[in-house]
């Protein structure tokens, strides 16, 4: 800031990217309701340690939001959920195949599906973030102590390069 002559700085890697294997959408009725679910199958590198961001947008005609990844033309990203995975969470032959539910989502939205290679400063900084309850952190909007790479202030400055999947689910209902 040239006025207060403050400053902050901040470094990350941008890391290769990863693809799903695979990925489809799916309802399951229970207890009388019809609940969206994702499918979605990985293959993590044994070589070396990686960390990994699955989230899943539904589109949204909400203007007030803002997102600096909107996937979709018209309208905005509603994030609907998040997963953060590791290689712990891969079997032993480095395959990940999981099932999530994906909340607020129906059968009239269309959704993206997407996944990150992340690093595991950011990976740090988000789980910490979806670990939270805290009122002050929600109140605030302050990530104070949470992991940071940003120098000078609170935060995390992070890049990554996602592989992602559209779905109008209107044609798996």
């Amino acid at each position: 800031d040239p006025a207060t002559g403050e400053s902050v700085t901040a470094t990350t890697q941008l890391l290769p990217q990863v693809t799903f294997d695979s990925v489809r959408p799916y309802f399951k009725f229970e207890n009388g309701d019809t609940l969206a679910y994702v499918h979605y199958e990985l293959t993590d590198n044994p070589a070396s340690e990686d960390y990994y961001f699955a989230a899943y947008y539904r589109k949204s005609q909400d203007t007030s939001a803002f997102d600096v990844n909107n996937y979709f033309a018209q309208g905005t990203n509603e994030m609907s959920d998040f997963q953060l995975l590791s290689d712990i969470d891969f079997d032993g032959n480095h395959q990940l195949k999981t099932d999530s539910y994906m909340p607020y989502v129906q059968w009239t939205d269309t959704i993206a599906v997407t996944v990150s290679h992340i690093t595991k400063g950011y990976y740090e900084f988000l789980d910490a973030y979806k670990r939270s309850s805290s009122l002050f952190n929600q109140l605030s909007g302050e990530p104070i102590n949470y992991p940071t790479n940003v120098e000078g202030g609170y935060g995390y400055f992070a890049t990554h390069y996602p592989d992602v999947r559209f779905f109008d689910l209107n044609l798996y209902h």
